[in-house]
């Protein structure tokens, strides 16, 4: 029975940096973006589809959105040693928000509103999203001791 349970503690994820109120305001913020940003990966393309009837377009949706998460992905690290993480992560995330409502205010639009807007704020949104994944990965060395680091970047 205790081998049993010694291979169970072996194989569960350490939640231990959660004890942690700034990593867990951190988690949370990021579990939240995380949520939003996949139900756009779904709303989007199935807005863009039932304002077009094409395919063609939900594939340029997809690449619009790629371009940047890849450019910005590259960059993200080099963007987060550079800036006050603070700040940059105030930024991105209130940038992911205002796209966000931006992208829900343009559904509302009779006929969805025009697909090039649609696309722009798609880029724009991938870009901060793509900007504020390391940054939020940076981050985590201030706030846990150096031995919380793997369990926080397993949560991550």
């Amino acid at each position: 029975m205790k081998a049993t349970l010694g291979v169970l503690r072996g194989l569960a994820v350490d939640v231990s940096p959660l004890r942690s109120r700034d990593f867990r305001r951190l988690w949370l913020g990021q579990v939240i973006t995380v949520i939003g940003t996949t139900m756009t990966l779904v709303a989007v393309p199935t807005q863009v589809f039932q304002i077009t009837g094409r395919s063609l377009d939900v594939g340029i949706t997809s690449m619009v959105a790629l371009v940047p998460l890849v450019v910005f992905g590259l960059l993200g690290g080099a963007i987060a040693d550079a800036m006050d993480r603070r700040l940059l992560l105030l930024i991105t995330a209130g940038g992911t928000s205002v796209t966000s409502a931006l992208l829900f205010a343009q559904a509302l639009l009779p006929g969805g509103g025009p697909l090039w807007s649609l696309w722009l704020l798609v880029a724009v949104q991938s870009a901060f999203f793509a900007v504020n994944s390391p940054t939020r990965s940076a981050v985590i060395p201030r706030l846990l001791s150096m031995a919380q680091v793997p369990s926080a970047n397993a949560l991550n």
